[in-house]
């Protein structure tokens, strides 16, 4: 009895009886189909897109890199329209609250931050605290996870508001002292948490491939901690 006579009688569980003389009679009934099946899934099927962090992935944080590094070398000006045209002022309060958004951190670590979120989940947020004036008097950005949109259900209304969460419960933002500014990705996000209120993840395509490119690096790093030598 050859490899694929036993495949044949082994996928259908009618391998020879005990003692006939042909392969396969010691492993009893195994439906050998069944278990290749379970063996080779398909790489979708196994791999929740939505638990892959992109920031933990090198190739992603080189790209983030570079990019940050670009936007940083960007000179700030104000524009206003008039009826003449464009008018440029190198001398505006919206200048003075983005050089320095907050007493803790500079523009370009609030650039950094909104870049990382905004490729990494789709959508990026700052909230801006108000003045008693209703000025601009800080910048702060929270990670994209905190923030939910608020809609009417009714479909009257597209948005009506956003929900922080704070110390794990989500408290609906007060618009008279905050403000939130939502920067996202082009693909909307229809799933049903957002109805394309928030965007996918540009490097959502990507997923998998970081997945592979860490699990490979991981499997060469227990190769060579064992003393092994990848083939």
């Amino acid at each position: 009895m050859g490899f694929l006579d036993w495949f044949r009688f082994g996928s259908k569980g009618q391998f020879p009886a005990q003692g006939s003389g042909a392969y396969g009679a010691e492993f009893g009934n195994f439906d050998l189909l069944s278990q290749l099946r379970n063996v080779l899934v398909p790489t979708r099927a196994t791999i929740d897109l939505d638990k892959i962090e992109p920031r933990d992935s090198s190739v992603f944080q080189a790209c983030l890199s570079s990019y940050n590094s670009a936007i940083s070398g960007v000179n700030l000006c104000v524009k206003i329209t008039t009826a003449d045209g464009d008018e440029e002022q190198d001398d505006h309060e919206a200048l003075d609250i983005l050089r320095k958004p907050n007493p803790y951190y500079s523009l370009s670590d609030l650039w950094a931050n909104t870049n990382c979120d905004r490729w990494a989940e789709g959508n990026a947020f700052w909230r801006v605290d108000l003045s008693p004036r209703g000025l601009p008097a800080a910048i702060y950005t929270f990670p994209a996870c905190t923030f939910r949109p608020r809609w009417d259900r009714g479909g009257a209304s597209w948005l009506t508001g956003w929900d922080q969460l704070i110390d794990s419960v989500w408290t609906p933002v007060d618009e008279t002292r905050t403000q939130i500014l939502h920067f996202r990705a082009p693909e909307f996000d229809w799933r049903p948490k957002s109805l394309g209120r928030l965007s996918i993840s540009p490097v959502r395509a990507a997923l998998s491939d970081m997945f592979t490119d860490d699990e490979a690096s991981s499997f060469v790093a227990t190769v060579l901690s064992n003393i092994g030598m990848p083939g």
